[in-house]
């Protein structure tokens, strides 16, 4: 008995299952640039002030140290870089320009800012060259959130691979995004950090000296194997990867099939646009968050995941069901029972079961009810209360998340009901009132 072939739902559900790994340029401090760096009318004005030196992504912040006596600061060219009055200095655009920190009069430090490009747009892949007419090229679900008092949130559901289509992005998705000063994500990916990232490494591998193979049917690893070495994804260590990191790149073969890459997921394209308009990014969860989940389940969920998503013909189901769900993303039309948010799992059991194979679907049944638990309901929750709170702020947000978490009883949209909340399918209807608010 091992658990049916569930779809890829971890598409919709988990942005870090599909995310590379890309850290946040460090900020530097240390850097001492030639003397010709520093305008000379700095070094003549102020040649007792100690100079700093920090490198920012647009949108990034530095704090300044605080100091013992009451300061001030200034901004050379705020246009470049902001500070407020707590010395927080923030990357506006590219360039290099100066913080003075000034106390009793006197100039006691500058800061040489220099502001590159934000670390979203660094990482986002060339887009293709627009045509007019095609900005309802697909047009994904996209809900309005109001309240009784007024205040309103965006929510758009994600899909976390996809292709150059991810660009044409309708006008009711484009107008309500202009309407709000944040974009709000699972996690930003941007924040990984390697060193933190290496203290989850041993929690996805085997350490007591077995590999995958003594864990798994014969069977099972070799069909996995080979469809990993066919996509360039099997090395020598992959053998000591649990069966959830199996699981985790077999899908991504499934999605290499038909042309599709966490490259182009949506919640990479969209980041990136908040950073060119200077719109602030917001986590629901966090990278930590969802690298604690993802090694949270028992070995017993793992093998039987792996066994299904291993059998003979599953790999072919998969790509078929993640092409279908690709589509159904583009035109608005997934249901919950295609992001796995309604399970039959009647399926499970048969009328001429042994007593043992009834006793092991139970078993089964109860491992995979956690997975969606932990995965999706208790997750829907947490951020429903966070997008709840943006709407008792008076914040308007746009909300981009896995399309998984929106659908069902206990998806976002029903939570947001059941707390007071209208919610309303946006349509290119919208466009025009959307504008004009």
């Amino acid at each position: 008995m091992k658990i049916r072939y569930i779809g890829t739902a971890a598409l919709l559900s988990c942005a870090l299952l599909f995310s590379g790994c890309t850290n946040t340029p460090a900020t530097d401090v240390s850097h001492e640039p030639a003397s010709s760096d520093i305008s000379s009318a700095a070094q003549s004005s102020v040649p007792e002030a100690k100079k700093h030196y920090i490198t920012l992504s647009k949108n990034e912040s530095y704090d300044i140290p605080a100091g013992d006596n009451p300061r001030k600061f200034s901004s050379a060219d705020a246009n470049i870089a902001s500070v407020n009055s707590s010395g927080t200095v923030t990357g506006v655009s590219e360039g290099k320009t100066e913080i003075s920190v000034i106390s009793d009069e006197i100039v006691t430090d500058i800061y040489i800012v220099t502001v590159n490009k934000s670390v979203y747009e660094q990482s986002l892949p060339s887009a293709p060259e627009s045509s007019e007419g095609e900005e309802n090229r697909i047009t994904p679900a996209v809900w309005e959130v109001t309240t009784t008092g007024g205040n309103t949130v965006y929510m758009m559901g994600s899909i976390h691979v996809g292709d150059t289509d991810i660009f044409y992005m309708p006008d009711y998705y484009n107008a309500a995004f202009s309407r709000c000063s944040a974009l709000a994500v699972e996690c930003d990916t941007t924040k990984l950090d390697l060193l933190e990232t290496a203290s989850y490494i041993d929690k996805y591998l085997y350490t007591d000296g077995t590999m995958i193979s003594d864990h798994v049917s014969e069977k099972a690893y070799n069909n996995a194997k080979e469809i990993l070495k066919k996509y360039g994804r099997y090395t020598s260590q992959t053998d000591r990867y649990k069966p959830m990191l199996w699981t985790q790149y077999l899908e991504i073969c499934s999605a290499d099939e038909i042309g599709l890459s966490s490259d182009y997921g949506v919640e990479s394209i969209v980041m990136a646009e908040a950073s060119k308009k200077g719109k602030q990014i917001l986590e629901l969860e966090s990278v930590q968050f969802q690298m604690q989940l993802l090694t949270s389940f028992d070995d017993r969920l793992q093998e039987a995941l792996f066994e299904t998503y291993a059998n003979d013909d599953t790999f072919d189901k998969a790509v078929k069901s993640m092409d279908e769900m690709y589509s159904k993303w583009k035109s608005g039309t997934l249901t919950a029972e295609d992001v796995g948010a309604e399970t039959d799992y009647s399926e499970y059991y048969s009328d001429n079961m042994t007593a043992e194979e009834h006793a092991e679907a139970d078993e089964l049944k109860k491992l995979y009810e956690d997975y969606n638990k932990k995965m999706l309901d208790d997750r829907n929750a947490g951020m429903e209360k966070k997008i709840k709170g943006y709407l008792d702020d008076g914040k308007t947000v746009m909300v981009v998340v896995g399309s998984g978490h929106f659908y069902g009883d206990n998806g976002i949209i029903s939570l947001l009901e059941k707390d007071g909340c209208t919610v309303k399918s946006l349509s290119s209807a919208d466009t025009s009132r959307l504008k004009a608010q």
